[in-house]
């Protein structure tokens, strides 16, 4: 029986020890995710795909401790829906609010010509950007007007002729240059 116990058990300190460690490593993956969202999102090199395969592994491995056993993953896999929980209503709360604002969405093509210094502030290179846009059915950069990388990595495409309003991208660093027969501002 102490040897089945031993496969599949954890003890108190241990307990404490994966709790910590689970703890810790989240904050700092969602310090790094914070941080690479947008290049990883709208990334397409199978070496993004890797590095977040990879960190996952290692941060598992690590959180189990010396010897992971059954009980052991389980108070990780609890200790890590608890923490995405409160943070998660944090975030509805609005108290995480500002943090948002530290990756703004922004402007990358304007009336067909690429902003190459915003690409290069949001770490992706225009290859990327030239696949997406062909994944979302863009044959030339002649018939986008704008182009919007979001906060996530997403991308949001306005095609020559079509407008967008103003209410919905107040807050797209690079909107102020992007002529108004673009972006509907409506008379009060």
């Amino acid at each position: 029986m102490d040897e089945l116990w031993f496969q599949i058990g954890i003890t108190w300190p241990q307990v404490l020890g994966v709790v910590g460690a689970t703890t810790v490593l989240y904050l700092v993956y969602a310090a790094l995710l914070e941080l690479w969202t947008q290049r990883l999102q709208s990334s397409t090199s199978t070496l993004s795909l890797a590095l977040a395969t990879v960190t996952g592994a290692v941060m598992a491995r690590a959180m189990l401790g010396n010897s992971p056993t059954l009980l052991g993953g389980l108070v990780a896999l609890l200790t890590l829906a608890a923490l995405e929980s409160g943070f998660g209503f944090l975030r509805t709360k609005g108290v995480a609010k500002r943090h948002r604002r530290r990756r703004p969405a922004r402007v990358v093509v304007r009336q067909g010509r690429v902003l190459r210094a915003e690409l290069r502030a949001a770490h992706i290179d225009e290859h990327d950007l030239d696949i997406r846009l062909r994944m979302a059915g863009v044959r030339s950069y002649a018939e986008v007007a704008l182009v919007i990388l979001e906060s996530r990595g997403s991308l949001t495409v306005v095609r020559d002729g079509q407008t967008i309003d103003a209410e919905l991208v107040e807050d797209v660093r690079g909107i102020a240059a992007v002529p108004e027969d673009i972006v509907l501002r409506r008379q009060s």
